[in-house]
């Protein structure tokens, strides 16, 4: 009885750890998406601060501008 509750738990964990390692590579994804098309616009992709981290990428970091507007033309 023993040996099974303890390989239920072994499987129990490794699929955690998966689940884990699917959702670092999704919102590594995400985030370096978001890299690209900020720095596109001429931005620098910051951290927000002050609040709770969300699941997903575009709610964690802001695309933040310096100087003039990017939609401004000379």
């Amino acid at each position: 009885m023993r040996i099974a509750m303890i390989v239920a738990a072994a499987g129990l964990a490794l699929a955690a750890c998966n689940t884990t390692t699917e959702t670092a590579n999704t919102g590594s994804a995400e985030y370096q998406a978001l890299l690209k098309d900020c720095q596109a616009r001429g931005g620098e992709l910051k951290p927000i601060t002050g609040g709770l981290p969300a699941a997903n990428d575009s709610a964690n970091y802001a695309c933040e501008f310096k100087g003039a507007s990017p939609r401004t033309t000379g």
